[in-house]
């Protein structure tokens, strides 16, 4: 069973144009010069960008492997299922964060939401994959994942 899911985070984008009007007003109240305005589009636009990077996680379950993507293309992590011996369906606490993260339970991967799927490694580590499908990644994983 080959599964191929994205999620899109719409927060990250309303954050930056939130980000935008408050510098913006910010730059307009204070009577700031040049240097600032160009210093704070500078700043929104390298931002949006970053924001846009991490708000799109694709995850393709295909052969041996799990690939995760980031909106771009990067980062992206490959897993080979053949290190994977149980799959979890869990749900993150909030604190957790999004992007690319490190959590109590090991590395994360998450664009938004508390549902995430764990892979449990042979080696005792593990890994998450925030995810707004979790029931069929979850299947679609312990379909290809040899217990033990």
């Amino acid at each position: 069973m080959s599964y191929e899911h994205t999620q899109t985070a719409l927060l990250p984008p309303v954050a930056s144009v939130v980000l935008g009007v408050v510098l913006v007003a910010v730059v307009g109240l204070t009577g700031s010069g040049a240097d600032a305005v160009v210093a704070m589009i500078v700043f929104v636009v390298v931002i949006t960008l970053v924001l846009a990077a991490f708000n799109q996680l694709r995850v393709q379950v295909d052969g041996d492997e799990v690939v995760l993507r980031f909106r771009w293309g990067w980062p992206t992590k490959r897993i080979a299922l053949s290190e994977v011996h149980r799959v979890d369906v869990v749900r993150n606490k909030w604190w957790y964060g999004f992007g690319v993260r490190i959590t109590p339970h090991g590395w994360m991967y998450n664009v938004w939401g508390l549902d995430a799927v764990e892979l449990n490694f042979r080696d005792g580590n593990t890994f998450r994959i925030g995810t707004d499908d979790p029931a069929a990644l979850a299947a679609a994983l312990s379909a290809r994942v040899a217990p033990g």
